[in-house]
């Protein structure tokens, strides 16, 4: 877990990798070392940032690709096993995906090869094959504004790396902020992406099913507790703004019914409503109910209710706000191991005058 900056020298083009790495990358682990020249391979200059492995079937063998990225946003494929010979070894085309971002800016999930640009987090299977342009290759697309400022302002930083931690579900992307860390984390199922704060990390790995991250002079395994090192956990969730199909007439919102599920209450939800894509702080604190699991050999069989299931909670609130578009926000702080599902929401409104 290195939080060591990798150098090289841009005045000369380190596109040199030896057959004994590469044979690595086949599943080999001796033989004699060979340069590999790709100075004539890129046209547009730089230096070697990073090399991956991309197959085609989500598993190892003669499918896969050899991967090299350039500071300068190009990216070779070769596709062999042995790059001292041409019969074994061959160039599959070189590609202009975006200038990456970092040194560890490479990823597998699954069998593809993501890979952190000024363009976004694109997969190989993808950007190989469709034209830069096309922006809604990055699987970042959703969260595009947010990685287009993080990009530009601490583009330079060290700290970038992707780190996929299948337990959690997740795939974290480090930002190295000049006052501290964040990530971005994508749900591998959902692919719906948040943002992690209070995690000051320079790099990330995983050992035996755990997260770890390494700071300047700590090393704390993340994921687990139910506090940020003795901090209650706050999470932010604001839905999606919504128009409700009239994008003419003003709205002067009166009620909203958030459906939410939990099996412990939290200390504190603070619900609201932004209107128009502001996105202030709710106000309105509610309160969730203990859980009404009964305890084992007391509770009536076929009758009480299992303890540790998810509650329901449905009820109606106030909604306070006026505009066009309308998102629920949501704010919660609890320093208990609690799990709060969010399902969906129901509004209540007055139609106003039309623009």
């Amino acid at each position: 877990m290195s939080a060591e900056h990798d150098t090289t020298t841009p005045g000369a083009f380190a596109g040199r990798l030896c057959s004994g790495f590469a044979g690595a990358f086949a599943g080999a682990f001796a033989g004699a070392l060979t340069e590999l020249p790709l100075q004539a391979v890129f046209k547009n200059g730089g230096f070697l940032m990073a090399m991956g492995s991309w197959t085609l079937d989500g598993g190892s063998g003669m499918d896969d690709y050899a991967v090299f990225v350039t500071s300068q946003g190009e990216a070779a494929v070769y596709q062999g096993t042995n790059p001292a010979a041409a019969a074994t070894w061959g160039l599959v085309g070189v590609y202009d995906i975006g200038k990456p971002i970092g040194r560890r800016c490479m990823a597998k999930l699954g069998g593809d090869l993501l890979i952190i640009t000024t363009d976004g987090v694109v997969p190989a299977s993808k950007a190989f094959v469709k034209a830069r342009s096309d922006k809604a290759i990055a699987i970042t697309d959703v969260i595009q504004g947010a990685m287009a400022s993080s990009v530009g302002l601490y583009g330079a930083e060290f700290g970038w790396e992707l780190t996929l931690y299948p337990e959690g579900s997740a795939l974290i992307m480090n930002v190295p902020v000049s006052t501290g860390q964040h990530q971005y984390v994508m749900n591998t199922y959902t692919k719906a992406w948040c943002r992690f704060t209070r995690w000051e990390a320079n790099c990330f790995a995983e050992m035996n099913g755990a997260l770890y991250y390494g700071g300047s002079t700590v090393v704390n395994k993340a994921w687990t507790g139910a506090s940020d090192l003795g901090i209650a956990i706050t999470g932010d969730l604001i839905s999606a703004f919504n128009y409700f199909g009239d994008r003419s007439h003003f709205k002067y919102m009166t009620m909203m019914q958030p459906i939410l599920g939990w099996d412990v209450a939290p200390s504190s939800i603070l619900i609201g409503v932004n209107m128009d894509f502001e996105t202030s702080d709710p106000t309105s604190e509610i309160t969730l109910p203990s859980s009404s699991g009964s305890v084992w050999d007391t509770g009536l069989w076929d009758t009480a209710v299992w303890g540790g299931d998810s509650e329901i909670k449905n009820s109606w609130y106030t909604a306070v706000g006026t505009g066009y578009a309308v998102a629920l926000h949501i704010k919660v702080t609890s320093s208990l191991a609690a799990n709060l599902n969010f399902s969906a929401v129901n509004f209540v409104y007055e139609r106003g005058s039309p623009l």
